[in-house]
């Protein structure tokens, strides 16, 4: 998940649940190989979080720093799609940067 770029989706099929998380908890959110993700889950309760409902046809502006996470809700026998575009610019192209050297620093 990286929190730093600008992101959009739209639904074509389906209903999506999002939940967008405040900046300081991004780092809550990584999942890590020597930790289970029901490990995660009392803090998971206590972020900040804002939610929306992507229903058929909705479009989702992602913004930075407030890394989506998105949980998919489908109807029976609906196969969920979606068209996702992911970019930078001039604006955000220092915080990807550092974002990826830190990730790399991590590994």
């Amino acid at each position: 998940m990286r929190d730093t770029s600008y992101s959009w989706s739209t639904n074509i099929a389906g209903r999506k649940r999002w939940r967008f998380f405040a900046p300081a908890d991004a780092a809550l959110l990584r999942r890590f190989p020597e930790q289970r993700t029901s490990e995660l889950a009392s803090t998971f309760k206590d972020m900040e979080r804002r939610r929306a409902l992507g229903e058929l046809g909705a479009f989702c502006d992602g913004f930075s720093g407030w890394p989506g996470w998105e949980q998919a809700r489908l109807r029976v026998y609906v196969i969920e799609q979606e068209l996702n575009h992911n970019w930078c610019n001039a604006y955000n192209l220092r915080s990807m940067y550092i974002a990826m050297e830190n990730e790399v620093r991590v590994t």
